[in-house]
């Protein structure tokens, strides 16, 4: 800061304007410095006000509806959109919202760059943080027409060039058909501006589209590419704590990227059907953490890739029909059925609560927490996620300051193990040196047998180790580890 010696921990989050420099100290501690403080750098703080515009289906019929305040709140989401300023924040209370009154399905909710969007309000809010997305459901929905789907709105979200501070949060998505039933397209998209019929029936991104998608779930939609979401032409959202289930297309149940790279975390894919039931890379690398990918059916369920390099990381990649369709995929972490090259992978089975057959897809149903003997707790990397992040249902990563789990969910509480033996000599990270088919995990209590060594060539976790007589413990390289006592 200005006054000389006073020294700040970076960052810093000061509610003036304050100046600032550097300086370098010999060691730590030291006020002798080996150069001149810096130019004095100069932090503006600038209060921003944000523009609330309240919208509550029940006000339908109210005489007065000018959406400032809950009690005037707009009865339309689409009147709200239009007369919404810029990087307002809307906030919708329960119920189901359609696009339009008419049979148009070409009419969508189309969401202005900067606008924030918040569902799940019981229309009686304060703060946002009062909200409850839960139990208000906020239902965004294409059944314009009958009760058929053929007739429903080809998309029910569109974002075109939408930057990052946009954000969808808190809301159902459903009941989006990009023609599926009419199959106009024989292939993948390559959609370009306005997105096609054919492409996105939940939620469509074009034109570098970049927004925030949280706490949504996105469910029976229908397309040829993209039945829950379809990210084109450099479309990168960031989708966080979402569920993509039930949805069908022929290509990309879940969600289609091509040329478009989004970022996925906390996120759970089920019950989806396509070629690629849950998510088709075409020309794309999304960034998929903490997701669980399990019960997709069609071909290649969980994921399929076309020249594209997605990384996969602390994820559960189970029971679909089939989990890639190449060796193009950067995973790390994760469980993955079959077997996949990469550090810190398993293949064995992450036993979830309620795994539901990939051939009863599309269905919503299945409950894809873990059990307390899974193999997921504590098997994650810490490093790709933050001290803060919560899971999928709100609770905070790392248990008890722990290593975190893989998988969309968080168990609270510790693993319940094992005790397993060697049964040869050989790697610590290979099933076949272990009597019961599998490497130890958190929680196990692990036997180096009689006369046998156990090479680790990455790293090892174990609640005990017991080395017994002439056996050892081989370390191959400098950075190998093994954690104890978790």
């Amino acid at each position: 800061q200005t006054a000389d010696n006073v020294e700040v921990t970076m960052p810093v989050s000061p509610i003036t304007d304050t100046q600032y420099y550097a300086k370098c100290q010999q060691t730590v501690g030291s006020t002798v410095c080996l150069s001149a403080k810096s130019n004095d750098v100069t932090v503006t703080v600038v209060i921003l006000s944000v523009t609330v515009v309240y919208v509550n289906i029940a006000n339908a019929a109210a005489p007065v509806q000018n959406g400032s305040s809950w009690a005037t709140a707009y009865g339309n989401l689409q009147t709200a959109l239009a007369a919404a300023p810029a990087n307002a924040e809307v906030w919708v209370a329960a119920g189901t919202y359609k696009p339009t009154t008419t049979t148009n399905r070409n009419i969508s909710f189309n969401i202005p760059s900067g606008i924030m969007l918040y569902g799940g309000f019981a229309g009686t809010e304060l703060s946002q943080n009062q909200r409850n997305f839960n139990t208000n459901k906020t239902i965004l929905s294409g059944e314009i027409g009958s009760s058929s789907v053929n007739d429903n709105s080809y998309h029910v979200v569109l974002f075109n060039g939408a930057n990052n501070t946009t954000v969808l949060d808190g809301f159902v998505v459903r009941s989006g058909n990009a023609n599926l039933s009419d199959a106009q397209s024989n292939s993948p998209s390559s959609s370009g501006l306005p997105i096609s019929v054919n492409d996105g029936g939940g939620i469509g991104l074009d034109n570098g589209s970049s927004p925030m998608i949280i706490n949504c779930t996105i469910t029976h939609n229908y397309a040829v590419s993209g039945g829950g979401l379809f990210a084109a032409n450099g479309s990168n959202p960031t989708v966080k704590n979402c569920m993509f289930t039930s949805n069908k297309a022929t290509f990309g149940g879940g969600a289609y990227h091509t040329a478009s790279s989004p970022t996925y975390n906390n996120v759970l894919f089920s019950g989806n059907n396509a070629t690629g039931g849950a998510i088709y890379n075409n020309s794309a690398n999304p960034t998929i953490t903490n997701t669980t990918i399990a019960g997709n059916g069609g071909y290649n369920g969980a994921i399929f890739n076309a020249s594209s390099s997605p990384v996969v990381k602390n994820s559960i990649l189970w029971g679909n029909i089939a989990p890639f369709n190449d060796t193009q995929s950067i995973t790390t972490y994760s469980i993955v059925e079959g077997g996949y090259n990469g550090v810190g992978n398993l293949n064995i089975n992450p036993q979830f609560i309620n795994l539901v057959h990939f051939g009863l897809s599309p269905t919503p149903s299945g409950n894809y927490q873990l059990t307390n003997t899974s193999p997921a707790i504590d098997a994650g990397d810490n490093g790709s996620i933050t001290i803060t992040d919560k899971d999928l249902i709100d609770n905070l990563r790392r248990y008890n300051a722990g290593i975190v789990d893989m998988g969309a969910y968080e168990f609270q509480g510790n693993r319940v193990g094992t005790t397993i033996k060697s049964v040869t000599s050989g790697n610590w990270e290979n099933s076949s040196t272990w009597n019961i088919g599998r490497i130890p995990l958190a929680g196990d209590n692990v036997i180096i047998d009689n006369n046998h060594n156990v090479t680790i060539m990455n790293s090892g976790t174990a609640k005990n180790v017991e080395v017994r007589s002439n056996a050892k413990i081989i370390y191959n390289q400098s950075l190998s580890k093994l954690q104890t006592g978790i």
